[in-house]
């Protein structure tokens, strides 16, 4: 009888104890996201050794992996997949780190993400890829980069959109020749069937941007 009493007090404070845990992480997570992004390594060391979860998902969008590549903490960065971040988790409202990496135009981060086994096709919430976002965020370095690393050039988002439109869209002429020099494909059409060069002639007609160069890049390699 009374080491069924034993086992029952010992239950129950093995459980009082791991919701003490879960508590005190929970407490914790928005402390370690403010070391995280303030660079803090000795701090985000000591949280993660009392339990916060390196995993855990902030307002449904952002890990403290993405954390600490929002603020460029390469070193943290390391930590954080030392203890366990994944680099492939994808949020909700979101998307995966090597997005957030490659947005931020970082390569070294790039490299290390892809070292540790992040998937260089990985969508955000928006459907675009690395590649994607560093054409769409204007990091021509990366561009290269990710083609050297053999992302695909001619994957699409949700609305048809490939790496080359959103390069023709924003008038990035240098992005626009190295995809086509990695075989981006200048007749892909859009879901609302719009190529890349009929694109940069409404912009051009628009007198939104000048589009003199790119259209010529465009004909020149088949665009009709």
């Amino acid at each position: 009888m009374k080491c069924g009493k034993l086992v029952c007090l010992i239950c129950v404070l093995a459980f009082v104890v791991l919701s003490n845990q879960s508590v005190f992480s929970q407490d914790n997570s928005e402390e370690l996201l403010k070391s995280i992004m303030q660079g803090e390594i000795k701090e985000v060391e000591k949280y993660i050794d009392m339990g916060v979860d390196v995993n855990l998902v902030h307002n449904s969008r952002t890990t403290p992996l993405m954390f600490a590549i929002w603020g460029n903490h390469y070193d943290i960065v390391k930590f954080l997949i030392s203890k366990g971040a994944d680099v492939n988790t994808m949020t909700e409202k979101g998307g995966t780190a090597i997005n957030v990496a490659a947005s931020m135009g970082n390569q070294d981060i790039c490299e290390y993400l892809i070292e540790k086994g992040a998937d260089i096709e990985a969508r955000d919430n928006e459907g675009k890829t690395p590649l994607m976002n560093a054409v769409y965020n204007k990091k021509r370095d990366l561009v290269g980069y990710f083609i050297e690393k053999g992302a695909d050039v001619n994957a699409k988002e949700p609305n048809g959109w490939a790496a080359l439109m959103f390069a023709t869209m924003l008038g990035e002429t240098e992005s626009v020749q190295i995809l086509i020099d990695a075989g981006a494909d200048v007749n892909a059409q859009t879901n609302d069937g719009e190529t890349a060069l009929q694109r940069a002639e409404k912009i051009h007609k628009a007198k939104l941007a000048d589009m003199t160069e790119i259209i010529e890049i465009l004909k020149k390699s088949g665009a009709k």
